[in-house]
């Protein structure tokens, strides 16, 4: 399936290829160049992720008249302007994202599901004889040979973790980062650029500054070497750079430090950073998930 991904950040778009389908990826500035000149990269369908409402609205109505049979699918974003039931689309995603809703969606799309069986057949005597139990059992070994059969598509916390530090660091500019998330009640450092040993062993207790403070409270900061906020940020990675901007996300509770000995950050990659955790959320969402997963099923394996 080939997919047109029209979006602020390479997340989405990394989220389907990594499923094996084709992706034509395009930004802000790609899809007003259709909406202006004409044109538009072919595909089997569109997903849309772009905030302005003006812009998502003119670029959907390029592509229907471009090729009305081409379905679209586009993410709904927080904010009083946006009415998806105004847009011709085939379907709307709502964040919080995570892989299996995009996939899904963009399947449904092209390929909408089947009609429900009638009552009469999916009250047959031989699933009406089984106990409801028995039924969720079933169910539970099919997406256990599905979950088996992919495993090679699913990513890792730390590999997520990993992407994401290196995108942010690349997009800034940054001689290190580190990203924290949430493990029980304390936070861990999962990937990083330029993260000392020691560093990527350090544990952030629930009461510690960035968690208390900025996590809670605040939604970012930048830090200079003279900054008062730099005596709080003891025992935190990177906490030792002479320059530091820290972005959260409160959904995800995910940390993002960057750090670099010379040069101010500024409040543009405060910004910066603040839309990739956006971006990266389905896939943090997800590998997350498959942690929580993973640790649950440890009363599964057999130690011969």
């Amino acid at each position: 399936m080939k997919v047109l991904v029209a979006s602020r950040g390479p997340t989405l778009a990394t989220i389907i290829t990594s499923a094996g389908h084709d992706v034509v990826e395009a930004r802000p500035g790609d899809a007003r160049g259709w909406v202006k000149d004409g044109g538009s990269p072919a595909a089997d369908v569109a997903l849309i992720d772009l905030p302005d409402i003006a812009l998502a609205t003119a670029v959907v109505e390029h592509l229907r008249r471009s090729d009305t049979s081409t379905p679209i699918v586009v993410v709904e974003h927080d904010a009083p302007e946006w009415v998806v039931t105004d847009l011709d689309v085939s379907a709307a995603l709502t964040p919080p994202l995570s892989r299996s809703s995009v996939l899904a969606a963009l399947s449904a799309a092209v390929a909408p599901p089947e009609p429900i069986p009638s009552l009469e057949k999916a009250t047959s005597t031989d699933t009406a004889s089984r106990s409801a139990a028995e039924q969720g059992v079933e169910v539970a070994q099919r997406h256990v040979d599905a979950l088996l059969a992919n495993l090679h598509e699913l990513l890792g916390l730390d590999e997520v973790g990993q992407v994401v530090s290196e995108q942010a660091a690349e997009a800034i500019g940054a001689d290190a980062v580190a990203l924290l998330v949430p493990d029980e009640r304390v936070w861990r450092v999962s990937g990083g650029v330029g993260v000392r040993p020691l560093e990527a062993r350090i544990v952030i207790e629930p009461d510690h500054w960035l968690v208390a403070q900025m996590l809670k409270h605040l939604r970012g900061a930048v830090i200079d070497r003279s900054d008062v906020a730099r005596s709080r940020l003891v025992h935190a990675p990177l906490a030792s750079r002479q320059h530091l901007v820290i972005v959260t996300h409160q959904r995800l509770e995910v940390i993002l430090i960057a750090g670099r000995a010379a040069g101010e950050f500024t409040s543009t990659d405060l910004t910066t950073l603040g839309s990739l955790l956006a971006e990266a959320e389905p896939a943090l969402n997800d590998a997350l998930a498959l942690r929580t997963l993973a640790r649950r099923l440890a009363r599964y394996q057999d130690y011969a």
